[in-house]
C-alpha cells in the first residue's frame, strides 16, 4: 500500500510460445512457424474510499 487508501499492482509474465500449427500445417505464408517469446507487464492502481 502507497497510502491507506491507494495500493500500487504489478504483474510480470514471461512467456515461451513453442510450435504453433494448424492440424500439422504452418499458418504463416513463408512457412516459418510462429516460436517465439512474449514478455509482458501490467501496473495498476486500486483507490479505496
Amino acid at each position: 500500500p502507497l497510502t491507506k487508501s491507494l495500493n500500487l499492482v504489478a504483474e510480470y509474465t514471461d512467456n515461451t510460445i513453442e510450435d504453433s500449427t494448424a492440424f500439422g500445417r504452418t499458418l504463416t505464408v513463408d512457412g516459418s512457424n510462429f516460436d517465439g517469446d512474449a514478455k509482458t507487464i501490467a501496473l495498476g492502481a486500486i483507490l479505496f474510499f
